[in-house]
């Protein structure tokens, strides 16, 4: 568990500090299944089966405005962002809906058994790809073209008057140099810190890695996803 320091100025101009936290690295989806599958008598196929039918039913219920208990503690629906008044509607472009997260009191007191964090410094931050994801077609295998994906993450800010900055798609083929192609920026509407959202367009069919230039404070870091995305 790494975490650093940060500074922070308040309304009234007091500097205060506090923790970012920033994850040592990400467990894939078939790690996971592989992992509830160690030491039991379950599959790892089974696991899939099992958190696709939880991931289901926890869906339906946040759709519908339920709060869900689990043993680890209760997921909730929430509508965050900013409304002019009473009668003001939610809106798509200036709300969203998220997802809160509860932990009951003896999986916190798990987690706090015996933490190990690792302190780091401010300047060694580092872009890091969580997930891509098909806000087009959420269920397709494979992406096409004039797809909208989404990727989400940390420091992935790309800033659209810094020429260094950029996202591109990696097609590496063993014994074959690397073709590279560069998502124009005005295929890319969202380029923030934690988001990026960009329209394939024109893009050969292969197989391909997610690579960002982004704008950590003033230094430009390159990071290129582990997960891969098929173009068909």
């Amino acid at each position: 568990m790494k975490f650093q320091i940060e500074s922070h100025l308040t309304p009234q101009g007091k500097k205060t500090f506090f923790a970012k936290s920033k994850p040592s690295g990400i467990l894939s989806e078939q790690e996971v299944y592989d992992k509830m599958a160690r030491n039991s008598e379950i599959e790892s196929v089974e696991a899939k089966r099992y958190m696709n039918l939880f991931a289901a039913v926890l869906l339906e219920a946040i759709r519908n405005g339920y709060a869900v208990q689990t043993p680890i503690g209760k997921f909730a629906p929430q509508v965050t962002g900013t409304f002019d008044g009473p009668e003001d509607k939610f809106s798509p472009k200036k709300h969203k809906i998220r997802v809160s997260f509860t932990p009951k009191k003896d999986f916190l007191v798990s987690l706090q058994d015996a933490p190990k964090p690792k302190k780091v410094l401010a300047q060694t931050r580092e872009p890091w790809i969580q997930e891509i994801t098909n806000t087009s077609r959420p269920k397709a295998k494979t992406y096409q073209n004039n797809d909208l994906i989404q990727i989400t993450g940390q420091n992935l800010k790309i800033h659209p008057k810094h020429p260094d900055t950029k996202l591109e798609l990696v097609h590496q083929t063993k014994g074959r140099p690397a073709r590279v192609i560069q998502i124009p920026l005005h295929l890319i509407p969202v380029h923030e810190h934690r988001k990026i959202l960009f329209q394939l367009s024109g893009i050969p069919k292969g197989i391909y890695r997610v690579r960002i230039a982004a704008l950590v404070g003033r230094k430009v870091i390159v990071t290129e996803s582990e997960e891969k995305i098929v173009v068909g």
